[in-house]
């Protein structure tokens, strides 16, 4: 249905979750794109109680109510009212999860949504079943906020500018914390040279010894118990590149001192 633009409250600092604020002229593009097209995806709005003074609120649609309402000044705007939408969660997980289906979000938008949705003690098993993601697509975008702030100062400029995408802070999270900080300076350093990330990361910690059998078949053992089978990780480990602690950091729980696999995972600080 159509509803009235002046009708509708719109809050992007409260409601936008997955998105940095922008401005009208970032918009611009997306105006003309509409203007010649049309809007091929509604903007989501749920009811306000009466007495408000507005009818409806903006949760979902933010860059395209400000290209509509702003740059192209049209009174009306097509919306998919949410009668089911009951909680402010309930809101923002709506903004997120549509701003997701749409694939225009960066990894850094990603990770910044999570952050702002849920508490620091909520375990990544729960934001994967909430969100309807992998447990493996969850953990560098959440993980990212548990790196100590002297990583994170540095980290975070090359998350927001395309430069560490999440299987490069994957491999940061795995590192043991003592050699983040060496590994981020290399990682500085090759993307001035242009060398490639990935290769840099790798190199920055210097490899272990290979394993023997029974330390393979407790790794995969471990594995399994936490429901994180996963190949590449373990043949990294298999062949010393990753540490003991640093597999339990990979599935996201304390270190065990002994040979039972371990069932809790970390909280952010």
């Amino acid at each position: 249905m159509k509803i009235r633009c002046d009708e509708i409250l719109y809050n992007p600092e409260g409601q936008n979750v997955s998105r940095e604020l922008f401005t009208a002229e970032s918009c611009e593009s997306l105006a003309a794109a509409i203007d010649r097209q049309g809007l091929t995806h509604p903007v989501n709005v749920v009811p306000l109680p009466e007495g408000h003074e507005k009818k409806y609120k903006l949760i979902a649609g933010f860059r395209r109510f400000v290209a509509i309402a702003e740059i192209l000044g049209w009174d009306e705007i097509p919306c998919v009212v949410r009668e089911d939408i009951h909680t402010l969660e309930e809101e923002h997980l709506v903004n997120y999860l549509e701003n997701l289906e749409r694939k225009d979000t960066s990894f850094w938008e990603e990770c910044l949504g999570l952050k702002r949705m849920f508490k620091p003690d909520k375990s990544m098993t729960d934001i994967a079943k909430i969100m309807g993601r992998s447990r493996q697509w969850v953990r560098p975008r959440w993980l990212i906020w548990s790196l100590d702030q002297e990583i994170l100062d540095e980290l975070i400029p090359l998350v927001r500018e395309g430069i560490c995408l999440a299987s490069d802070v994957e491999l940061i999270i795995l590192k043991e914390n003592k050699d983040r900080i060496a590994s981020l300076k290399a990682l500085i350093e090759a993307h001035k040279e242009g060398t490639k990330i990935r290769d840099t990361l790798r190199q920055s910690s210097k490899r272990k010894q290979i394993r023997k059998v029974p330390e393979i078949q407790r790794a995969m053992t471990v594995m399994m118990e936490n429901e994180k089978p996963d190949c590449v990780q373990a043949l990294r480990f298999a062949c010393g590149e990753i540490t003991d602690q640093q597999l339990y950091n990979y599935l996201g729980c304390k270190e065990s001192t002994g040979d039972e696999p371990c069932a809790t995972e970390p909280s952010l600080p």
